[in-house]
């Protein structure tokens, strides 16, 4: 299949593929998408025998789900192809083109750096959750969730700028569990979530579906069964709205341990997430009410995960 369109506004373009088959079972679990953009030719591999999920971008649908293949720059025209060089079978109904911002946009750059932690203490941190634990080990903090129910979430106690560049390693260890990061997190009044909102205890609809507090989350370690096992999802709440989601997992499960290095850039309401150096969301929420507030990590469904080489930059 082939997909081809002329572009009038050159610029960088989020690019998406939407597919249904008939069973899970009958996809491929590498099927070859090559997006033909000014810089080359890149093809991604998607596994289509995972479900897609429920939610779809734009937030707001149930059905008929987009997956984020990448995000490329295009002058005059646009071009994907999907191809049977897999595993089982391929089936794409659709490719979508979404508008980014012009070539050449000024990408952010760190500048001064405001925070940094490598963990010989939990002092920069707070943490809630009944069912989890969180220690310090071999200077980074390990957070490990104990409980399917509730989570162990720890909130780095400084409020960020609108305006940040975050960085960290992240080391996960087996293949279990489901791992998130939470940004942007504050009151709908304004208030301190730690200070100025009623305590929590773990549970997800406490801090996704809280009609008090304000954030975005991400997920990019996700482990489970059926349309949430895998791929990277860009979240806003209240209400858990999907407004991104990759299908490509960047953090795949695998025995053993691996170490990941996670960039998170907010510039206002221009998102882009990072792992490895790899662009694998990115989000411009326009008119964005939600502006600096607290970062956290949050791990659920038996995952333990190590944070080390915390950095946060203006």
């Amino acid at each position: 299949a082939i997909w081809r369109t002329p572009i009038d506004k050159p610029g960088r373009y989020n690019v998406y593929a939407r597919w249904v088959m008939s069973k899970p079972t009958d996809r491929a679990s590498n099927a070859p998408f090559t997006i033909k953009s000014i810089k080359g030719d890149v093809t991604i591999r998607v596994n289509m025998k995972k479900r897609q999920s429920a939610a779809e971008y734009p937030a707001g649908r149930k059905q008929s789900p987009w997956n984020l293949l990448g995000t490329f720059e295009f002058k005059d025209k646009a071009e994907v192809i999907l191809s049977n060089d897999a595993d089982n079978s391929v089936v794409a109904d659709a490719v979508k083109f979404e508008y980014m911002e012009p070539i050449g946009a000024v990408q952010p750059e760190k500048g001064k750096l405001l925070y940094s932690d490598d963990f010989n203490t939990m002092d920069n941190w707070f943490i809630e959750g009944s069912e989890g634990k969180a220690k310090t080990v071999n200077g980074a903090l390990q957070l490990e969730s104990t409980s399917y129910k509730k989570g162990v979430h720890a909130w780095f106690r400084q409020d960020l700028p609108d305006s940040v560049i975050i960085e960290y390693d992240m080391t996960v260890h087996g293949p279990k569990g489901f791992t998130l990061v939470f940004f942007s997190a504050k009151g709908v009044n304004g208030e301190d979530i730690i200070t100025g909102l009623p305590p929590r205890d773990g549970i997800f609809n406490e801090y996704v579906r809280n009609p008090s507090l304000l954030c975005y989350h991400f997920s990019i370690h996700r482990v489970g069964k059926g349309e949430w096992a895998d791929g990277a999802n860009l979240n806003k709440n209240p209400g858990k709205k999907l407004i991104q989601r990759n299908a490509v997992d960047p953090c795949p499960p695998s025995e053993g341990e691996q170490t990941y290095h996670i960039t998170l850039i907010k510039l206002g309401g221009k998102i882009q997430i990072f792992v490895n150096n790899k662009l694998i969301l990115f989000y411009i929420d326009e008119n964005s009410p939600y502006k600096g507030g607290k970062f956290g990590f949050r791990q659920i469904y038996l995952s333990k995960v190590s944070y080390d080489n915390f950095r946060v930059y203006k």
